[in-house]
């Protein structure tokens, strides 16, 4: 009988944490085969993983005035608009022809490691004073742990940040706002 109370407690505390997952993106280079984990963004906690660790480095290093957020392009419109829903920022927006037009400072989500109640997000942050070659924009990888919460979908526990300029972020991954704002509220 105990084992089927400490069961039945590992499930309600594992539903209470919220989903837990095992993902990895972007794949390994390897193949998608060579590793056990989903790899994917599309699957749960990803979005809620995502949030959590733009939402940190954008509050601890905000951009003066609007700002895009470049989400990687193998997450799909849904699970993009409920990471924005969630942020609630008005000066936030996904990266369109017209914010890249418009000059505006970029995060870009670039990796995003999960392995159950463990997460890292690889974030990188616009550093506006500091002009890069030609005049393009600098940017310092910032590296956020996670761990699930009962009171929030997901904490952050620390982070770590790369010299400035040292790597670089990945290519833009432009969404049609149109498309974002169809979609309407939280699926």
């Amino acid at each position: 009988m105990a084992r089927w109370t400490r069961a039945a407690f590992g499930l309600t505390m594992a539903t209470l944490a919220g989903c837990v997952g095992y993902t990895t993106y972007p794949p390994p280079e390897s193949g998608r085969s060579a590793d056990a984990a989903i790899n994917t963004l599309n699957a749960p906690p990803a979005s809620d993983v995502v949030f959590a660790a733009v939402r940190y480095v954008t509050s601890r290093w905000p951009a003066a005035g609007p700002y895009a957020i470049n989400l990687p392009a193998d997450m799909d419109t849904k699970r993009a608009r409920y990471v924005f829903d969630l942020l609630k920022d008005p000066d936030a927006s996904p990266v369109t022809a017209e914010s890249i037009e418009a000059g505006r400072p970029v995060y870009h989500v670039s990796r995003v490691w999960i392995r159950g109640a463990y997460a890292e997000v690889d974030v990188f942050r616009p550093i506006g004073d500091v002009p890069g070659p030609g005049g393009a924009p600098v940017h310092q990888l910032v590296t956020v742990t996670l761990k699930p919460n009962l009171m929030a979908r997901w904490r952050v526990t620390g982070s770590r940040s790369s010299a400035i300029g040292l790597h670089a972020p990945p290519a833009l991954a432009p969404r049609d706002a149109r498309t974002l704002a169809a979609v309407g509220e939280r699926p």
